[in-house]
């Protein structure tokens, strides 16, 4: 691995399990990125911005963007961000953090129950119906020393409730 650590061996595959490594925070943040569908973050532009973690892109001001990155693609990257604290869905956060077993499908799911991630506990995660598995990772992450370092950001984003009108207006339809 890029980072020098020790790799470990689960189930015939070799993975870096270490939580700092660079190559993996810069797939991470442009994990993320691309879920929220913030346009123009792809590994050229994370590289000059030198981002350690979601919560820089957030916390970098216009001038910081405009610094490293131009004063052109700066602004509309800075634009994409506020755009996106307004805009983003609570499933796309979540599903943008990159924890194991926790894709679009299952932050669906914790949407229809929760309205922010902090609503998140062992439960909520059962009655949607998340596997073992999946469940333990997302509480992990919850107790993680990463997520205390995004949770004011995080805290930011709020599930909106569907609010589209019925298609059957009250009236039982038999497929």
């Amino acid at each position: 691995p890029s980072c020098g650590s020790k790799l470990v061996l689960v189930k015939d595959q070799l993975f870096c399990k270490n939580s700092k490594c660079e190559a993996q925070s810069v797939k991470k943040l442009e994990h993320f990125c691309k879920s929220l569908k913030m346009k123009g973050f792809g590994p050229v532009a994370l590289e000059k911005l030198q981002l350690e973690s979601i919560v820089d892109l957030y916390r970098f001001s216009e001038f910081t963007y405009k610094d490293k990155l131009g004063d052109t693609i700066g602004v509309k990257l800075f634009k994409e961000v506020r755009r996106s604290e307004k805009e983003a869905t609570l499933a796309s956060v979540i599903a943008g953090l990159s924890i194991t077993l926790i894709g679009d499908t299952a932050a669906n799911k914790l949407c229809t129950k929760i309205n922010s991630i902090a609503d998140i506990n062992a439960t909520v995660c059962k009655d949607v119906g998340l596997g073992e598995k999946a469940t333990n990772n997302i509480l992990e992450f919850l107790n993680s020393e990463e997520y205390l370092d995004l949770e004011p950001i995080l805290s930011k984003f709020k599930n909106i409730p569907n609010t589209k009108p019925s298609i059957s207006n009250g009236k039982t339809v038999c497929i």
